[in-house]
């Protein structure tokens, strides 16, 4: 699977409901995506917020494809329950995940127990395919395809998301678009902020 299909399907599906132009918000994965909707349909995208982007190198995106996605089998055990346990639970301590030593240490910590089983129960219930939407962006030649945008496009992470690092260099591909660091959402005022940050950037091109 590529970026370009997941994109042709979100498009075929605004078609199916009719609606014509739109203003376009993508994080992480979503952000490929909705690049990649940006590139093929640019008539029909308002203004473009790309929240997260990793920028890999050679050899590290190869070592993603590799070891990012876990192999989930499905057995009457339940194996698949504590992988993807641990899968969702240490991506929050750990980048990659499965780097689990000090110099991989993430400074976030766990949220709370009812959102991190809220996010472990959406992964289970797409355990079957989760891992193809996943390796299309790890796969996704980004310093390739961002430069083709010709929409007004915000390029921006929060400070504290382990793809914070790729910001800048992202920035550098896509110059015209504006690149800011946002405040995330752990709490209610950094929330505010992060909104209403998207909100003028959408606001501008009225």
């Amino acid at each position: 699977m590529k970026v370009a299909q997941l994109a042709d399907a979100h498009l075929r599906a605004l078609d199916a409901l009719g609606i014509g132009r739109f203003d376009l918000y993508g994080t992480h994965t979503g952000a490929s995506i909705a690049s990649e909707i940006a590139i093929a349909q640019p008539q029909r995208v308002r203004a473009l917020v790309l929240d997260g982007i990793g920028l890999y190198a050679e050899d590290e995106q190869a070592e993603l494809l590799a070891h990012y996605v876990p192999r989930v089998e499905i057995d009457q055990n339940g194996s698949q329950i504590h992988l993807l346990w641990t899968f969702v639970r240490d991506a929050y301590l750990f980048w990659p995940w499965y780097r689990k030593d000090a110099a991989h240490r993430r400074p976030t910590g766990l949220p709370g127990a009812d959102a991190l089983h809220d996010k472990f129960v959406e992964v289970l219930k797409a355990a079957r395919s989760f891992h193809l939407p996943y390796r299309a962006a790890l796969g996704h030649d980004k310093r390739a395809r961002l430069p083709l945008l010709a929409v007004p496009t915000l390029l921006t992470c929060a400070g504290d998301d382990m793809l914070h690092q790729y910001l800048e260099a992202l920035g550098r591909l896509v110059p015209q678009a504006r690149c800011v660091t946002h405040g995330g959402t752990a709490s209610t005022e950094a929330l505010a902020q992060t909104v209403d940050l998207f909100q003028r950037h959408f606001a501008a091109q009225d």
